[in-house]
């Protein structure tokens, strides 16, 4: 999302706890979501991948990130 408001790359796969607050400033627009239908409320109006020609649907996305060099310990807390 960094890269994408600082206007380095066009395109970003992201959570919608991560976009809406860009898409509610007016920052950046959805184009597709990978639900099987579309959604409720500030997404109403964007168009699912089936829509738009991709036959794929996904119902959640999840990744954590860590930084480099982390201990056994913390990456196992992380691990399940």
């Amino acid at each position: 999302m960094t890269n994408l408001l600082g206007g380095h790359i066009d395109v970003v796969a992201s959570t919608f706890g991560t976009l809406l607050p860009h898409m509610s400033a007016g920052r950046v627009r959805a184009i597709g979501v990978s639900a099987p239908a579309r959604l409720p409320g500030n997404l109403a109006n964007v168009a699912t991948w089936k829509e738009q020609g991709a036959n794929a649907a996904f119902l959640s996305w999840l990744g954590i990130a860590g930084a480099k060099g982390l201990t056994a310990a913390e990456l196992a807390y992380w691990d399940y």
